[in-house]
C-alpha cells in the first residue's frame, strides 16, 4: 500500500533555509511548497490545506507573529504550525505559541529538529488549541541542539543557541551523558557561570542527584580524556 503524501508549506524569505527544510523531508512522504512572502502564502492557503506549515518570523511584508494574528482565519485548524526562526527571545517564543504554533525550531534547522517536530505533531502530540489569558504563563517544550564544551565532577558547560535563566531546570540528552549514567532531567542552570562566561550562549549546568556510580564514571572519563591530550 502506498503512503499518503502530506502537503507542507514553507514560508521563509531565506531560500537557503527554505530549501534546507525541504531537503530534510522525505520525498516519498511529503510534498513541500516554498513561498518567500506572506502574499504568496495567502494565495496558497486560499486554495490548499497543508498538513504542516513552517513559518519564519522575520518576513518582508509582515512578521510571522503578525501573520498569526491578522491572518489567523487563513491558517487551517487542521494544519500543524511550526515556527522556524533565528529569534531566541523567550517572549517571542511564548507569543508564537500563544498565537497557535505547535512547535518552535531555532535556526539553523537540522534534520533531527525538523523531523522530530514533524513526527511528534503528526501523531497528535502537544498541539496547542486553547486561548491564553494575557498574563497566563505558557508551559511548553522547546528542543534545541547544544554542544558539550566542558565536563567536571559536579557540572558541565554547554554551548546552545538560546540563553537560559539561572536556576532553570533543563533536560539534556546525549550519548556521553547516557553512557555515564545520567537521566535527562538531572540538570539545573548554574548561576555562577552566567556571571563568569561572557557569551550569553554558554550555559553552566549543575548535576542534581548524581549517584556515587555516576560520579565515579565521570572521574574515569575525565582521566581518560586527560591522558589523550597529555
Amino acid at each position: 500500500m502506498s503512503k499518503r503524501i502530506k502537503e507542507v508549506l514553507i514560508i521563509d524569505d531565506d531560500p537557503i533555509s527554505s530549501k534546507l527544510v525541504n531537503r530534510f523531508l522525505p520525498t516519498d512522504e511529503f510534498h513541500a511548497v516554498e513561498v518567500s512572502c506572506i502574499s504568496e502564502a495567502v494565495e496558497y492557503l486560499l486554495e490548499n490545506t497543508p498538513h504542516i506549515i513552517f513559518l519564519d518570523i522575520m518576513l518582508p511584508e509582515m512578521s510571522g507573529l503578525e501573520f498569526q494574528q491578522e491572518c489567523k482565519d487563513l491558517i487551517p485548524k487542521e494544519s500543524i504550525l511550526i515556527m522556524l526562526s533565528s529569534r531566541t527571545e523567550k517572549k517571542v517564543i511564548h507569543k508564537a505559541m500563544q498565537n497557535g504554533a505547535a512547535d518552535y525550531i531555532i535556526k539553523p534547522a537540522t534534520r533531527n529538529t525538523v523531523m522530530t517536530a514533524v513526527k511528534k505533531h503528526l501523531k497528535g502530540q502537544s498541539v496547542f488549541s486553547k486561548d491564553f489569558l494575557p498574563n497566563e504563563m505558557l508551559d511548553c517544550t522547546m528542543t534545541v541542539q547544544a554542544e558539550l564544551k566542558a565536563l567536571g565532577e559536579t557540572d558541565l558547560l554547554i554551548h546552545s543557541p538560546i540563553k537560559f535563566e539561572s536556576e532553570e531546570k533543563i533536560r539534556i540528552t546525549g550519548k556521553v551523558l547516557s553512557d555515564i549514567g545520567f537521566s535527562e532531567d538531572q540538570f539545573i542552570v548554574n548561576s555562577k557561570y552566567l556571571n563568569k562566561v561572557s557569551s550569553a550562549k554558554y550555559t553552566g549546568v549543575t548535576f542534581r542527584g548524581a549517584s556515587n556510580k555516576v560520579i565515579k564514571n565521570i572521574r574515569g572519563m575525565i582521566i581518560r580524556w586527560n591522558k589523550l591530550f597529555d
